[in-house]
């Protein structure tokens, strides 16, 4: 049975969740400053940039972002009293992962746990409804 550990960090409170991933189960997740620990796949993709953000492929700039292809589908409630920009969304599949220091050596193609925060979108730079800041991240088992 495959284990998906979540941590969630609060103002003087800490907890941490140990939960059997079931068909069945939907584990929903909350926007930073809640500490998440996620585990999946590192993808890098090709996006398009300024100026039309994929409007105009020839002239628009050509950017690389990496994503964390997620072991199983999760949710993340949102915080429309803090910001309506922090809707919930549903059936997240990928995020795109934002670095303060990219990682060196190889890590596209393999498996990845990320320590981090989530928000939600709010820029043209962004390509998943969903990101997550990465704290820290460690290579894992295939």
């Amino acid at each position: 049975m495959k284990q998906i550990f979540y941590s969630a960090a609060g103002i003087g409170i800490s907890l941490l969740f140990w939960t059997s991933a079931q068909a069945s189960d939907k584990v929903c997740l909350e926007y930073e400053p809640v500490v998440v620990i996620l585990s999946g796949k590192i993808t890098r993709h090709m996006e398009y940039g300024a100026p039309g953000y994929g409007e105009d492929p020839t002239h628009d700039e050509k950017e690389v972002y990496w994503y964390l292809d997620l072991d199983r589908p999760l949710c993340v409630n949102g915080k429309d009293e803090v910001s309506p920009d922090m809707e919930s969304e549903e059936d997240i599949r990928e995020l795109q992962i934002v670095f303060h220091k990219y990682p060196t050596g190889q890590w596209v193609g393999h498996r990845a746990t990320i320590t981090g925060t989530l928000f939600h979108s709010d820029s043209g730079h962004h390509h998943t409804k969903v990101l997550i800041k990465s704290e820290s991240i460690t290579r894992t088992a295939r």
